[in-house]
């Protein structure tokens, strides 16, 4: 077997998940996130895959109103040209 020779494809999933943890920062540290801050940062366990998690953003909320075992779901966001990247917000039936 050549493991060189990696066949990827994407795979669909529903994108809910469960806020794990997350933080608020404040200082913008790189001159793209002078606009951005406060934002949430926050690790979300997708509900589809326990143990398997992402480093997102959390959107379409104000970040003191996130809270752990928060249920979110994927909110795809073009953040420039050609770049979408997954956020997520809060389920519908949460907020």
């Amino acid at each position: 077997m050549d493991t060189n020779d990696r066949k990827l494809a994407a795979d669909g999933m529903p994108g809910r998940g469960v806020v794990n943890t997350f933080t608020i920062p404040l200082q913008p540290y790189d001159p793209y996130y002078a606009a951005h801050v406060p934002y949430t940062l926050a690790v979300v366990e997708l509900v589809e895959e326990k143990n398997l998690k992402l480093v997102t953003n959390i959107v379409d909320i104000d970040p003191d109103d996130v809270r752990v075992g928060m249920p979110v779901e994927v909110a795809f966001r073009e953040v420039a040209p050609g770049v979408t990247l997954p956020f997520f917000k809060v389920t519908a039936t949460s907020s």
